[in-house]
């Protein structure tokens, strides 16, 4: 290869190839050994080079340095092993690598016509295998070389690490696939409307509902051809209000096919910074409701008919007056009253309550809850019979009026049966309905239950009336019922039953866990079996939750500490000890700010305190300190912990390790408002779940349906929040792709209140099911960018390398100059010759200035004239900025005090400022001017250097001082010019100043304080 370096000619930075011709000896101009910079930017570049020789045999003629921080190779082990090559490129790349050895059809062509191939370029980007095993991208520019037969003979590569992109690629491309799929799979119809009225985007939902597809209404903007004619002005004006402010509304829309149907709109605009950027319309067919609306007024009719020929007691009667307004036929058959006597009439007319207390305490229960529930009383006939009842009553409207619907079914048998069976009772039965624990009599023979305490009602979940009359069996209450029979054998065999663990089933399903104890006994000489049941199942779980705490604690992966009500810490889990580095012992009883890497504003203390005390919990990431003073990033939980009177005794605080936090956070934002759009937006209640049953994703309107809050869902799974009765077995159809009907009706108790809720679920992906749910009764950005960086890490390293290869050459210039000076010669050779020496000087000083930076050392105190050492360096550029076509013009204030900085950085601080600017005027590609002046502000001196050139980008501007940044091609700068700059005027108690304009140039102002 022509122009590969060769390992030893690099550290001398030397380039094999074609020679130069040599610059003309003038006085004051010196050429530039271009050769040699490229050669020290090869060594020292964050890239890997690589020059490798193909034929004979593979051998590295030059690897870069920075070989061993990319691929964990050394120089030394390459050098020795050309077919270690083989070994870095993943073993799947490696035909893609090799590829270049088939030189295209036009270079056949060439060889043929007797041309020479010349060197190819070809740019890819592959996997390479650390000698650690770790596989990492890189992207990878590589030179071939080829003989006259056109056969590779030699590679240059040059690669970079390029892996943190391809993550963070592949995390915005699953970011996408989601929206994309949550979109695609929502079973309302979307609408995206771009400002300008134009359709931006429709999902599938409202192209199979409308009937128009994507392509045929992208960029149709309004009126749309779905807007019905009779609407079409109105829609038109308020269209203009739904651009500014988001709203609902029903409407009438047209399909495709010309048919009408009702669709509900919900619109909402999205901003960004205060600007529109598209308008999301939601909307749901509720055609079905509106016909139902119509269908509700031919089911009042139904409803009179059942009223009337109920065989229960039914009555209306108005709050306000009490009045009878309705009853029906089974209430003047038992009252013996007729209709045309109790309508109108007030029920105080009639004696019908045989016991006034009961009167008053049904009064006093309407009065203040506005219903009743299974209220026994006694009511006198026409005839003066008293019976028993149990009513039942609500309060309805009726035209916006209150009025006690009466339900009532006539007990009076059952209570005169019963009245005996209490008789052979009265012994024991304050102890029986009394007693907190569960009690039943069934019959022996047929296991039928007689009589039920509270305590059974309560843990078994049915209603008295549901249980007495039917047996166990009927009711599947054992989840064993040979283990009921054993316990019966025993009794009779004489032997006793107490406190035997048993599972029994309540009426939801839930399987819970007594201990029973059982006797027979005779009740009016029916063998009958009394059972008790103590419910130990909260007890048993509260007992294996604590186990299991206890042994979790100590295996999750998350940092747990507990401390006192004043923050001192009282317990450190293993996984604590290891984040942090302390062990448990070394931090009892200190305080919980140890791990903060800076205390806390007093403010967000006053938050944190304000939230745990208030029973909710604090989350929020934070910047902790190890024991060794590093410092990391953890996602802080902190939460009350309460003792069993409600009182908080201590807090816990939960932190998860987030320091290798997505760098994609900034790239998902846009996204993420596009789906809190959506799913804000959204009428029906929308989750997506996993597999295993568990929630990731949850909208308003699902909070809002169920009524239950963000906090209580956690990371449950979905059957912790609907009972899993409800969905079972629809969610397990479709996960296994046996349902084509994917929707379900299901009734769900909030807040006592009982609504009717279809759930449709559709299978998103492998692991995620969409589930939306109905309520058809009635009809969120913070983070936090984290950008940790060090690539001064090995300055030091480099800079001892760099004074190692090239203070012994210039010892030797320097040297030899000085003596060659003093000899008797030509003015013009000795002008020459202390040109060397000075320039050798100053490169000497650039080695010592590039080690004071790297290792933060004080600079050497020095005083320097400002003119003359502007002077000397205009002088040392003026060849080359004349030949560049550019202007200088110099103010300089005269007999100007000297200021504090050593001669030789100064120089280099003007060189650097002035090859910029030069550089900036080349890039324009026209002539350009370099103004330099020096003046003195108070006790200060002010250097100002100021050019015609491109100028500085804003987003550039704020990082031109940090090193290794440059906006220049690789091979022309490396990034530390201005770094090194700004290091010598701030040490010297100076500062730059920048101010600069894009298309019109650049001013540097360069201030240190005159010597003292």
């Amino acid at each position: 290869m022509k122009t590969a370096l060769t390992r030893d000619k690099a550290a001398s930075g030397s380039v094999s190839g074609e020679g130069t011709k040599a610059a003309s000896r003038r006085p004051g101009r010196h050429p530039v050994d271009d050769s040699r910079i490229h050669g020290l930017i090869a060594e020292y570049s964050g890239h890997v080079i690589l020059h490798l020789r193909l034929v004979p045999a593979l051998k590295f003629e030059y690897v870069s340095p920075s070989s061993y921080q990319v691929i964990g190779y050394h120089q030394e082990e390459l050098y020795t092993d050309g077919e270690l090559l083989l070994k870095c490129i993943h073993p799947e790349d490696v035909d893609a690598f090799w590829g270049f050895q088939h030189p295209p059809a036009i270079a056949q062509e060439e060889r043929r016509a007797g041309q020479e191939k010349p060197a190819e370029n070809y740019h890819t980007s592959l996997r390479w295998l650390r000698k650690d095993g770790r596989i990492i991208w890189t992207e990878m520019n590589c030179t071939i070389a080829y003989d006259a037969s056109g056969q590779a003979v030699a590679v240059r590569i040059i690669a970079h690490d390029i892996t943190e992109r391809k993550l963070a690629e592949e995390k915005l491309l699953e970011s996408q696939k989601f929206i994309r799929s949550l979109l695609e799979n929502a079973p309302h119809a979307v609408v995206v409307i771009n400002p300008d009225t134009s359709i931006r985007y429709v999902n599938p939902s409202w192209e199979e509902t409308n009937g128009w597809t994507l392509n045929e209404v992208t960029g149709l903007k309004a009126p749309y051809p779905w807007w019905t004619d009779e609407d079409r002005e109105t829609f038109s004006e308020s269209f203009k209000v739904a651009m500014e402010r988001k709203g609902k509304a029903e409407v009438m829309a047209r399909k495709k096919t010309g048919e009408t149907y009702w669709i509900e709109m919900h619109w909402a605009p999205v901003t960004h910074r205060g600007e529109l950027q598209y308008l999301l319309v939601n909307s749901l067919d509720i055609t079905e409701r509106k016909l139902a609306e119509q269908a509700l007024k031919e089911s009042e009719d139904k409803f009179s008919r059942a009223f009337h020929t109920s065989p229960d007691l039914m009555a209306i009667v108005n709050v306000e007056s009490g009045r009878f307004v309705e009853v029906n036929e089974s209430f003047t058959r038992f009252s013996g009253y007729t209709s045309e006597e109790l309508l109108g009439r007030k029920v105080s007319d009639f004696s019908l309550w045989a016991n006034e207390e009961e009167h008053a305490l049904i009064a006093g229960l309407l009065a203040g809850q506005g219903k009743m529930r299974h209220v026994e009383f006694h009511l006198r006939t026409k005839s003066g019979e008293i019976r028993t009842w149990l009513s039942s009553t609500d309060t309805i409207k009726i035209g916006n009026e209150p009025y006690y619907l009466i339900v009532a079914t006539d007990i009076t048998e059952r209570k005169q049966a019963l009245e005996a069976l209490r008789e052979s009772e009265e012994k024991f039965s304050k102890a029986f309905n009394t007693s907190p624990g569960s009690i039943s009599i069934s019959r022996l023979s047929d296991s039928v239950f007689i009589e039920v305490n509270e305590g059974f009602i309560r843990d078994k979940g049915y209603t008295r009336e549901e249980i007495i009359g039917r047996s166990a069996l009927d009711l599947n209450i054992w989840t064993d019922s040979d283990q009921r029979k054993g316990i019966i054998r025993r009794l009779q065999a004489g032997e006793q039953v107490q406190n035997e663990r048993v599972r029994f089933r309540t009426k939801s399903g839930e399987i819970r866990t007594g201990l029973v104890s059982a006797e027979l006994i005779n009740i009016g000489s029916e063998p009958c079996l009394i059972v008790l049941n103590t419910d130990i199942t909260q007890q048993q779980k509260t007992e294996e939750r604590l186990r299991l705490l206890s042994s979790v604690t100590q295996q999750v992966s998350d940092s747990t500490i507990v401390t006192d009500l004043d923050f001192k810490i009282t317990y450190l889990n293993e996984a604590a000890e290891k984040m942090f580095g302390y062990s448990a012992s070394e931090t009892m009883g200190k305080s919980l700010g140890l791990f903060n890497f800076k205390p806390l504003r007093e403010q967000t203390s006053r938050q944190i305190m304000k939230t745990v005390n208030s029973g909710r919990v604090w989350s929020g990431t934070a910047r902790k300190k190890r024991k060794d003073g590093t410092a990391i990033y953890c996602h802080c939980r902190l939460s009350p912990l309460y003792n069993e009177k409600g009182q908080i005794i201590s807090y816990i605080d939960v932190e998860h390790d987030v320091t290798e936090q997505k760098e994609m956070e900034v790239k998902l934002n846009d996204q993420n408002r596009l789906v809190e759009s959506i799913l804000a937006t959204m009428p029906e209640g929308v989750l997506v779940i996993n597999r295993n049953d568990q929630i990731i994703l949850a909208n308003q309107a699902f909070y809002d349906i169920f009524h239950i809050s963000k906090r209580a869902i956690g990371n449950k799974p979905i059957s912790d929040i609907i009972p899993r009765d409800k969905l079972s077995n629809l969610y397990m159809a479709v996960l296994l792709g046996q349902k084509a009907n994917n929707t379900l009706e299901f009734r769900y108790l909030v807040g006592g209140i009982e609504k009717i809720i279809t759930c449709s679920i559709v299978q998103m992906d492998d692991e995620r099911l969409l589930l939306t749910f109905i309520d058809i009764s009635q009809e969120r950005e913070e983070e936090e960018k984290l950008y940790l960086t060090d690539r001064l890490a090995s300055l030091g390293e480099m800079a001892a390398g760099l004074a190692h290869e090239l203070n012994n050459p210039l010892t030797g210039i320097l040297s030899l100059s000085q003596l060659l000076v003093r000899e008797d010669m030509p003015a013009e050779q000795k002008e020459d010759l202390q040109c060397i020496y000075d320039e050798a000087k100053r490169a000497a000083d650039i080695v010592k200035n590039v080690l004071l930076f790297a290792r933060n050392n004080n600079f050497e105190n020095g005083h320097a004239s400002a003119n003359e050492v502007v002077r000397e360096v205009l002088r040392l550029r003026e060849h080359q900025e004349k030949t560049s076509n550019i202007s200088v013009v110099t103010q300089l204030q005269e007999d100007l005090p000297r200021i504090a900085i050593d001669k030789f950085q100064l120089q280099q601080v003007c060189l650097n400022i002035i090859l910029n600017a030069e550089a900036a005027i080349k890039e324009t590609n026209n002539p350009g001017t370099l103004t330099v002046m020096t003046k003195r502000v108070d006790d200060n001196i002010d250097i100002i250097f100021s050019d015609t050139g491109g100028g500085i980008k804003k987003n550039v501007l704020p990082r031109i001082f940090d090193p290794f940044f440059t906006t220049k091609e690789i091979g022309k700068g490396t990034g530390l010019g201005l770094s090194i700059c700004y290091g010598i005027v701030v040490k010297h108690g100076g500062k730059i100043d920048v101010r600069t304009k894009v298309n019109e140039g650049s001013t540097f102002a360069v201030r240190i304080p005159v010597a003292t």
